[in-house]
This record gives C-alpha cells, structure tokens and sequence, in this order.
C-alpha cells in the first residue's frame, strides 16, 4: 500500500475575516523529487554574500511579503507549484472559512477546537485514495496551542 503525506498550514491573522486552510497531498515516492526542485529553486535565487561566497536563498516564502524586488522568485515558485499539479507530483486541496459566518461563530469553529474541527474535515474529505496517511499539520497562529496529533489520528481512523 503507498503511502501519502500531508502537508498542510492555514493563513488567517489576528481579526480578519477569512482563513484559508489547505494542504498538499504527495506519495512518498515523490517527496525525492520535490525537494531536488526545491533545492535547485533556492539555488537559483541565492546570492553572493560580502566575502564573494555563493549563498542558496534560505529564507521563507510569505505572501503576504512580496515585493516588486522579490516577485520573480513567487512567480517562480508559483510555476513550480503548478508544474508539480499538472505532472500528478501533488494535490492541493484549501477551504476558505469565512470567520464572520454564523455557523462557523455558532459551533465555536474559530478557536483551537474549530481549527482542529477544519483540519479534520479537510483531511477527511480529501483522502479518500486507499493508502497510508502520515500528516504533518503547521503550528497554528497562537504558537501556544498544538494540534492534538493523536486525537486527530483517533478521530481520521474513525470516519474511515
């Protein structure tokens, strides 16, 4: 049986109305191949350093960070990433939560038990291919609260 990771984050900040949350869904078998492209993309956009040494671009890529300056290097990125969809290396799947909806407000879907309840869902709707799942959830915004990884392990198992 293959087995699948998934990688997957949210963007909301603090007092915004929408969140997205999404995930890309990549055989192991292909995690390979999508690090050597990303490594020869951070090689790419490097740059020399004042003692004339090359230096591979290191830093991490936020959106809401780009520039004139850096757009190449999104636009870049943003071709890899599609390029990636288009020859079957990832899936990407997203939901957009609207946090003024007031189902979303009503089920409490907001806080760390509504993001836990989100992740869930896209995790679950989304992994339908027989296989092996291995998540790898990012920290969400309050850095103080983690994803109850076994819990949610418990609660993938069961709708399964």
């Amino acid at each position: 049986m293959k087995t699948i990771r998934i990688y997957s984050d949210e963007s909301r900040h603090k007092n915004e109305r929408f969140m997205l949350l999404s995930g890309i869904w990549i055989e192991e078998n292909k995690i390979k191949e999508a690090r050597s492209e990303i490594k020869s993309f951070r090689h790419k956009h490097g740059y020399k350093n004042s003692a004339g040494h090359y230096v591979d671009f290191i830093g991490e890529l936020k959106w809401q960070k780009v520039s004139d300056k850096y757009s190449h290097v999104y636009k870049n990125l943003a071709d890899i990433f599609f390029d990636w969809i288009e020859r079957d290396v990832v899936r990407y799947c997203c939901m957009l939560i609207d946090t003024h909806d007031p189902l979303i407000k009503q089920h409490n879907n907001i806080g760390t038990d509504g993001y836990f309840k989100l992740l869930y869902q896209l995790y679950f709707q989304n992994s339908k291919i027989p296989a092996k799942y291995k998540i790898f959830p990012d920290s969400i915004s309050n850095p103080t609260t983690k994803v109850n990884l076994p819990r949610l392990d418990s609660c993938l198992d069961a709708g399964f």
